[in-house]
């Protein structure tokens, strides 16, 4: 099975209490079938799409650090397959199916062919990242002249930014209500009001308080330069201005405003952590639990009709609905959870120790939270609110990446069916299982191991030789709980399996034991120095095993 979205999402309702809200339970396929991409027609989706593009440059950064082989061993380097199935699987739900494709074929190349595949993928990713939409900006442009107006309209065109001209006050008050300004420019005077006052209001308001103001007067103008910038501007120019000068000083300005605000920790209208110290965090989560083998899950919120309310009602309804419903949420999770704002009316949690059937039901309280909420549009009626979700479990597999882009998945998925908002990925209902790979040579020891894990609901992975307990880690099945090796495998021993496997990222600290007859000399104690927790000597009772095992493997 895969921890991959399903290729068809069958929806069932998975509940039959009336008073908890119908969360969709997505069945799983078979390991052969590929789940679709995302649809990059929204405007969250194309944003995640964005932002997983940015990604790859620490993913790059990795790969080339890799050498591409084990140093004097014929076998490709598991932390460089390793980093290819991961790229493969969030690629593909992301929707850049041609870096999925390469990542694929680099995972099936041969030593002779992978120097050809792994610079295929490389030569994708560079083109990637060259190819990086830059986001556009988006500019107010006040002037009352409209001559003036015009010409400064024009000089802008080369900016990759949308501008917005406007000439009066009242008029950029009315659009700033609506929509998301990053620059005003403004000139003076005012046709409709002094600008000193206007800007005052700007920067005194939540929703425009964070907007770069840029003003331009005449020199025989007021108010002076002194007295805007007191009030909030952030720069001033004196008339006439030579175009092409202009258009420079604009783009600088514009950049360094977006840029500001793509590294703001704290989002200005929720106070929630913003996307930037979401991911951060997230990283350290995933990173924890795969160390520990606790559950985490993954949750994607979106508040639907979020733009409709904005074009039917104003923005700053919007961003009181917006404000309201994210205190309404914060105050239905528990302090260990991590709520943040993504934008665009999505916001990203993540739930440590929380499977992602514990997740639900905390957003099924927010949803009861959010429907409570008395919030009244322009024509005085009250407003109809709902939440949409995605909620995925970080499996002991599972990166950030491809958890994002599984609970993207499974809200596109939500959003699609109205009628039952939560859609959460099929272990939700299922227990969290420990695996433990087994690698002995022996098949009676390794089929007596194996049984008495079975016993105890462990799933068991069984490996009759060193190269196959590699395999099966790069098979992108579970990444292990548990590692019981044998020091005298064939084809790559035992002292070497427990190196390489240390060496890989998510078997760093997973407990491994070994298993050893007693004339192993020195091999138990370079076994120990290599990163083994402990060992047994051969024959074994298999109840002192899972004894041991029970106090390597930290309680969940």
């Amino acid at each position: 099975m895969t921890d991959s979205p399903p290729e068809q999402a069958p929806a069932t309702v998975t509940t039959s209490d009336p008073e908890v809200m119908p969360v969709v339970s997505v069945q799983e396929p078979v390991a052969a079938k590929a789940p679709p991409a995302v649809s990059a027609h929204s405007d969250i989706a194309a944003d995640f799409r964005e932002w997983y593009r940015s990604r790859l440059e620490s993913k790059r950064e990795i790969m080339e650090q890799q050498p591409a082989q084990c140093e004097g061993e014929e076998i490709l380097n598991p932390a460089l397959m390793r980093e290819a199935h991961h790229i493969a699987t969030a690629a593909h739900l992301f929707g850049f199916e041609k870096l999925s494709s390469l990542a694929v074929a680099l995972q099936g190349s041969e030593l002779a062919t992978m120097p050809q595949a792994l610079d295929a993928l490389m030569r994708e990713i560079q083109e990637l990242l060259a190819a990086r939409i830059k986001a556009r900006g988006s500019i107010l442009l006040l002037d009352g002249d409209a001559e003036r107006r015009g010409n400064f309209g024009r000089a802008l065109r080369c900016l990759r930014a949308d501008i917005v001209e406007v000439d009066s006050a009242g008029e950029a008050e009315d659009f700033l209500g609506k929509q998301t300004v990053h620059l005003i420019l403004m000139a003076l005077p005012l046709p409709d009001g002094d600008g000193r006052e206007f800007i005052r209001q700007l920067t005194h308001r939540q929703h425009t308080s964070s907007i770069s103001i840029l003003v331009m007067a005449n020199v025989q103008d007021e108010p002076t330069g002194e007295d805007t910038l007191m009030h909030g501007a952030e720069s001033f120019f004196r008339l006439p201005i030579e175009t092409n000068t202009f258009a420079r000083v604009v783009e600088t300005r514009l950049d360094g405003a977006m840029r500001r605000r793509s590294l703001d920790r704290s989002d200005r209208l929720t106070d929630l952590p913003t996307r930037v110290v979401f991911c951060e965090a997230l990283d350290r989560a995933v990173s924890f639990a795969h160390r520990t083998s606790r559950p985490l899950s993954v949750a994607l919120i979106s508040l639907d009709g979020a733009a409709e309310i904005a074009a039917h009602h104003g923005r700053r309804i919007k961003d009181d609905v917006t404000q309201r419903c994210a205190e309404a949420i914060r105050r239905t999770f528990r302090s260990s959870d991590l709520l943040a704002y993504w934008g665009s009316g999505c916001f990203a949690s993540f739930f440590p120790n929380t499977t992602s059937g514990h997740a639900r039901r905390a957003i099924e309280k927010a949803q009861d939270s959010i429907r409570r909420l008395n919030i009244t549009g322009l024509d005085g009626r009250p407003l109809t609110l709902r939440i949409s979700a995605g909620i995925a479990d970080i499996t002991r597999e599972t990166m950030p990446d491809t958890a994002v882009a599984h609970a993207l998945w499974y809200l596109k998925h939500a959003q699609e069916d109205p009628a039952n908002p939560i859609a959460v990925q099929p272990s939700a209902t299922g227990e969290y299982r420990q695996s433990v790979l087994i690698a002995e040579t022996d098949a009676s020891t390794r089929e007596v191991v194996a049984h008495r894990f079975r016993r105890e609901d462990w799933e068991v992975t069984e490996c009759h030789d060193g190269r196959a307990a590699i395999e099966a880690v790069l098979s992108g099945g579970p990444a292990h709980t548990f590692l019981i090796i044998d020091a005298h495998l064939p084809r790559i021993n035992g002292l070497d399996l427990i190196r390489r496997l240390r060496e890989m990222g998510i078997h760093s600290t997973t407990p491994i034991l070994l298993l050893a007859v007693e004339d192993s000399g020195g091999g138990i104690a370079q076994a120990l120095s290599l990163g083994a927790n402990d060992y047994m000597t051969k024959p074994f009772s298999p109840l002192e095993l899972m004894t041991r095992v029970r106090r390597l493997v930290r309680p969940r």
